[in-house]
């Protein structure tokens, strides 16, 4: 089984693809690949990713989501998908943030006298 050092983790169409990459992927994911590594083999398992690939496989456009590990404790790392990245064209932006199931609505966060109020 080859080992991947560095990897990401693009969407489309509800399927997860990995791509092989030395270029990218943020500093965490070059420090930790083991935790990489057993996290992609993890989710392949699932059936959650596949892949990987070495070139886009797919006919359409697909958006590359850097990986990063940082640590959490001692002894383990967290994982994180780089959904806003790249900027302008991420996973996140392509996500309407101002209609939920096609009805408007505008996000308003409370206020500190509003919480205060509560109490």
């Amino acid at each position: 089984m080859t080992i991947l050092l560095c990897v990401t983790i693009s969407s489309l169409d509800g399927r997860w693809v990995t791509f092989a990459s030395q270029r990218c992927n943020h500093q965490g994911a070059l420090l930790y690949p083991e935790v990489i590594n057993k996290y992609l083999q993890t989710e392949l398992s699932y059936g959650a990713v596949l892949g990987p690939f070495t070139c886009n496989p797919f006919a359409g456009d697909v958006v590359l989501s850097l990986l990063n590990s940082v640590p959490k404790g001692e002894s383990e790392c967290r994982i994180i998908v780089d959904l806003s990245w790249p900027v302008g064209s991420s996973v996140n932006d392509g996500i309407p943030s101002k209609h939920y199931l096609r009805i408007a609505f505008q996000l308003v966060y409370p206020t500190v006298d509003d919480v205060t109020a509560l109490f």
